[in-house]
C-alpha cells in the first residue's frame, strides 16, 4: 500500500483489517457489501468492493463509464454510498461509487479516459474482494481542479449569526 507509515482503519486486501459494524453481517444469508476502496500500485491502480459472500456480477458500461452490477447485493452502510474522489492520482478513473438499483447495487466508475479494466475475485480472511485494475499510465488531471473539489461545483452554505439567511460561498 502507499501509506505505509500511516495507521490507516479502512480494509486494505491483504491486511487482516475488518470493515466497521460487519461481524455480524457474517452470520446472515444476505450479501452485503462491506467496503468500497482504491489502490494506487507500481503497475496501475484499481477500484475494490470487499463483500460477505462471492459477488455474481456482470456490466452494463456506459459512454464514459464502467458499471458492474452486482446482483442480489447490499450496501451495509450509507458512508459506503459516498464517491471515491480519485481524479488527482495518475489513474483512469475519475471517481467511483456504489448506487442501490432495484434488487441489484450497481459499482459506477467515472473515467477520465477510456483504459481496459480487468475484473476478478478473491477470497481472504472470510470476505471476498471484488476487483477492478487499471493499467499504468500518464492520465490527465481535469482543468480546474484544485485543492480537491472542482471549481464552482462544490460549495459551503454558511449562516449569519444574525439572522436564518444563508450565504453561500464558494469552498476554496
Amino acid at each position: 500500500t502507499v501509506f505505509k507509515n500511516v495507521y490507516y482503519r479502512g480494509v486494505v486486501p491483504g491486511a487482516s483489517n475488518i470493515p466497521p459494524r460487519a461481524r455480524r453481517l457474517k452470520r446472515t444469508r444476505r450479501n452485503f457489501v462491506t467496503w468500497p476502496g482504491f489502490e494506487m500500485s507500481n503497475g496501475g491502480s484499481r477500484i475494490f468492493i470487499q463483500s460477505t459472500r462471492p459477488l455474481t456480477y456482470s456490466r452494463a458500461d456506459e459512454p464514459g463509464r464502467i458499471v458492474i452490477v452486482l446482483e442480489r447485493a447490499h450496501i451495509h452502510l450509507r458512508n459506503n454510498r459516498n464517491p471515491l474522489v480519485t481524479e488527482h492520482f495518475n489513474t483512469p478513473v475519475s471517481e467511483a461509487y456504489l448506487r442501490r438499483v432495484r434488487n441489484t447495487t450497481r459499482l459506477v466508475i467515472e473515467m477520465k479516459v477510456n483504459a481496459t479494466a480487468s475484473i476478478r475475485q478473491v477470497s481472504q480472511d472470510g470476505y471476498h474482494f471484488l476487483f477492478v485494475e487499471f493499467p499504468g499510465g500518464n492520465y490527465p488531471i481535469p482543468e480546474g481542479v484544485r485543492r480537491g473539489y472542482r471549481l464552482g461545483e462544490r460549495q459551503r452554505i454558511q449562516r449569519s449569526r444574525k439572522s436564518d439567511d444563508k450565504a453561500v460561498a464558494p469552498l476554496i
